[in-house]
């Protein structure tokens, strides 16, 4: 409930980050989004007093899809958003005979600050803006091999958002928390006034390991999403 709650809360805070310019707009935009998505989790462990990245993680691809809406302020500068499913996930490196492969479901809600230039009949722009996560549903397979042998022993499917991690080999589970934050940084263009290539990445900004047992040094979970996206805007208003 209290990831809810902290949810809904930002994404009011988002809502009022692009409220105010909308009421000053020039021209408003709304079109479809879809694209690429090749995720990357940062894994760091907490030993002997320092933490070491893991060399483990490898990245995950997906995609992402949704509706989306801009809004001209002046000339140079306009403000977009939107709301989007999203996948993330990570598949590891087999360690001390396991291995992972997480494939997951987010609720996207970026909220970009556009400066946007015109050469001829095609518009460029960067971005930068904030970005916003909740975990909707995920599996989490756990490989099992045999030390000795490498021989493939079982594959334990588990929700990858489980608030209680119940049942055998749970102490080698890697749970996520479902909310999450990050920096959305990017450039696109802009062609025939409709259509909209953009090339992004989007740093997650929170731990988003939820561990079993409460310590004073965690192992610290972010995860980054690179992302290739194609848009039509179909409605100018």
């Amino acid at each position: 409930m209290k990831r809810t709650h902290r949810f809904i809360a930002a994404l009011l805070i988002a809502v009022s980050l692009a409220v105010p310019v909308a009421v000053s707009a020039q021209n408003i935009s709304f079109g479809v989004k879809a694209g690429f998505n090749l995720t990357n989790t940062v894994d760091k462990e907490y030993i002997a007093g320092s933490y070491y990245k893991s060399n483990l993680m490898n990245a995950k691809p997906g995609f992402n899809i949704g509706m989306m809406a801009e809004v001209d302020i002046i000339k140079y500068f306009a403000v977009r958003s939107g709301l989007f499913l999203t996948t993330r996930g990570y598949t590891t490196d087999r360690y001390l005979g396991v291995e992972y492969n997480s494939f997951n479901y987010y609720l996207n809600v970026p909220v970009d600050f556009i400066g946007k230039y015109r050469f001829g009949n095609v518009v460029v722009s960067a971005f930068i803006g904030p970005s916003i996560y909740y975990g909707l549903w995920g599996k989490t397979h756990l490989y099992l091999f045999s030390d000795s042998t490498g021989a493939f022993i079982t594959d334990v499917e588990y929700k990858t958002f489980a608030d209680i991690l119940e049942a055998e080999h749970e102490d080698s589970r890697i749970a996520l928390n479902r909310f999450d934050v990050g920096l959305n940084i990017g450039l696109g263009a802009e062609f025939t006034h409709s259509i909209q290539v953009g090339l992004n990445y989007d740093f997650g900004l929170r731990n988003i390991n939820s561990p079993k047992y409460k310590t004073d040094n965690p192992e610290i979970v972010r995860q980054g999403t690179l992302m290739v996206t194609v848009a039509w805007l179909f409605l100018n208003m």
